[in-house]
């Protein structure tokens, strides 16, 4: 150490702390206050940047900072005693086996520019495992408590990053998450401490998605494109594989701007979706389904309140037997089994239909089901997340080419027996006669069952006096 007209320089001067050691070289002028220093340091920088810097309300982040060992820094910078706000310096960092925020990081690596409250993080790497965050550049601005990063890399779970966001993250991201660590290419900036200042792009690719709200979807692959500016995000180019091979693309929309709920709209097309492992996920319940589902959805509504939904769209399942569903098999197994033996429990061809939905409530008005190469079911009617009103009614050889319109239009004082009404609670509704009693619904059926031989699947070769209808069977229907 020296000293000559009026300043001090000091060269290689060891501090030590409780919380470490540092070895500085600098000179301090004692008339201008102006310094210029070099430091190597291995010191728990918690004291340090409370003694420095004014965090303000981030001073919390650096409260849930436990470090395994003081971080390796190298700093040299220059400022003026009487004027700290004129500080500038640049250096690196190397921090290994730490905690943030409650989670373990195992290295974290950057090198620092700092002036003007600006802080400049280049070649930003952070490591745990297998998993990686990588940052070219990432700027911190301590005036408006502003991070900005520019073309970052991750591999990390996003619920890490997501405790981070916790003050300014909408309710439904916290409701996402990733079995696997997706790759996410992130650039914006946001606020510390505003929800509205917020502009971020993001590009996500990953394995075993999940939204764990009221439908608790779940996905094998997804990928699409992310846009969140203050409190709307938009969500497009969305790709995804999910239930047994099954793709799905559209676009997404959310708006949480009110407090009372978040708005979403999303628009998607459906192609091959397994139907059974649809519903086993969608609901959790193993129904022992068949079929392939395509179609195309658009919906809007407040994720709060079922009633708010409006929408429309198309759907198609094929190769399908659909008589788990209660909605279905309770009317049409019986009925099928009545007109030809072992024919409830045939593969039904196809069906399809369009929807509108409105309040809440889905309506068809053509959903038709082939369930035999001779009968084809019209469901008509209303059904909402607990309950259904609809028709189901029996088109008996209306589809065999030629004949089948003269054939149906004969039989349509007989069909209108063949038509029911299914209402009630959706996992368990119940079916009746449309325009007769069961008594009379049991008389009117015998001449139907001579129609068993012209029905392909049908065992039966003539009508059977003993044969008892299903209601019959259940007097209570």
């Amino acid at each position: 150490m020296s000293y000559s007209n009026g300043a001090v320089e000091v060269s290689r001067f060891l501090a030590r702390r409780p919380d470490g050691e540092a070895l500085l070289s600098g000179t301090a002028s004692g008339e201008t206050g102006e310094f210029l220093f070099t430091i190597d340091s291995q010191l728990d920088p918690n004291g340090i940047i409370k003694e420095l810097v004014d965090l303000g309300d981030n001073e919390s982040w650096l409260n849930e900072t436990q470090l395994a060992h003081p971080p390796k820094v190298h700093a040299e910078g220059r400022g003026n005693w009487h004027d700290m706000a004129a500080l500038s310096a640049k250096g690196s960092i190397e921090v290994t086996n730490f905690v943030v925020l409650g989670q373990p990081i195992g290295s974290f690596t950057a090198s620092l520019d700092y002036s003007n409250n600006l802080l400049n993080a280049s070649n930003v790497m952070i490591i745990q495992g297998d998993q990686f965050i990588t940052v070219p550049l990432l700027k911190y601005d301590f005036n408006h408590q502003i991070m900005t990063f520019v073309n970052g890399v991750a591999t990390f779970d996003p619920r890490r990053v997501f405790r981070a966001l916790d003050s300014v993250l909408p309710e439904f991201l916290r409701e996402i998450g990733f079995d696997a660590a997706p790759t996410v290419r992130v650039n914006g900036w946001f606020s510390m401490d505003d929800p509205e200042a917020v502009d971020l792009v993001f590009n996500v690719a990953g394995e075993r998605f999940r939204w764990t709200n009221e439908i608790n979807l779940r996905v094998d692959r997804i990928s699409g494109d992310v846009d969140w500016k203050g409190r709307e995000v938009n969500l497009t180019n969305v790709q995804a594989s999910l239930y047994g091979n099954g793709v799905a693309a559209g676009w997404s929309y959310f708006d949480w701007r009110k407090l009372d709920g978040t708005l979403i709209t999303f628009e998607t097309t459906l192609t091959n979706i397994d139907l059974n492992t649809l519903v086993r996920g969608l609901s959790g319940e193993d129904r022992q389904l068949e079929g392939k589902l395509d179609g195309s959805v658009v919906v809007n509504g407040n994720s709060r309140y079922s009633t708010t939904w409006h929408g429309d769209g198309q759907l198609a399942l094929h190769d399908a037997k659909l008589w788990d569903i209660p909605i279905f098999g309770i009317i049409i197994s019986p009925l099928l089994n009545s007109l030809g033996d072992g024919l409830g429990n045939n593969r039904a061809r196809d069906a399809a239909g369009t929807f509108v939905l409105t309040n809440g409530v889905l309506r068809t008005d053509d959903m038709l089901i082939h369930a035999s190469k001779g009968l084809t079911l019209l469901y008509r009617g209303d059904v909402n997340l607990t309950e259904v009103n609809a028709r189901v009614e029996a088109r008996i050889l209306r589809e065999v080419p030629g004949i089948g319109k003269l054939i149906s239009t004969i039989l349509i004082p007989l069909t209108k027996t063949l038509e029911w009404r299914v209402t009630g609670p959706l996992r368990d509704p119940m079916a009746k006669p449309a325009y007769a009693p069961g008594f009379i619904l049991d008389k009117t059926l015998h001449p139907i069952r001579t129609l068993k031989t012209l029905i392909p699947g049908s065992t039966s070769q003539s009508p059977d006096p003993t044969d008892i209808s299903p209601f019959q069977q259940n007097p209570n229907q």
